[in-house]
């Protein structure tokens, strides 16, 4: 109980931590900064600089999941980190679809998540490179046991 509540202290940690602050932004003005960009011009913009970005980090947390579903200890962060970002991705289609939100808002959202879920695979793709294979022996039984920090079951021992 102990190491999974280490375990998502430090997953959230490095998220905060390596994620981009919202008021670092760029100072280069946007498209979005022209009072007479038309809403239409605006969600083109969302659509290929954010949705697009979206949809290709959703794949890639699909790949990591695939991954990190053989060592139950790690599902439970790694389903809320996913819970996080399904839920930003539909509010930022959902405001495309609205024909009253706030375009300004989605592009500034969409840029914070798309930087902060980027960082996150990332370092979620460089946590899975870790994975290791041990093989354990009890009498002539060979078991192999794959995980980040891999352990023998009882009565086995590290071949």
């Amino acid at each position: 109980m102990k190491l999974k509540g280490a375990l998502f202290l430090l997953v959230g940690s490095l998220i905060i931590g390596l994620s981009t602050p919202a008021f670092a932004a760029d100072p280069s003005p946007t498209p979005s900064d022209s009072p007479t960009m038309s809403r239409a011009d605006k969600i083109a913009i969302i659509q290929s600089r954010y949705i697009s970005v979206l949809n290709s980090e959703l794949a890639r947390f699909m790949a990591v999941k695939k991954v990190m579903i053989t060592d139950p200890t790690q599902m439970p962060s790694f389903n809320k980190i996913l819970a996080d970002f399904l839920g930003a991705k539909a509010t930022i289609e959902g405001d495309v679809a609205s024909a009253t939100s706030d375009l300004d808002g989605t592009l500034a959202f969409g840029e914070e998540e798309t930087v902060e879920f980027n960082n996150t695979l990332m370092l979620l793709e460089k946590q899975i490179s870790k994975k290791k294979t041990i093989s354990c022996i009890k009498g002539k039984t060979v078991k192999k046991v794959t995980a980040f920090a891999p352990k023998c079951p009882a009565g086995y021992k590290k071949k």
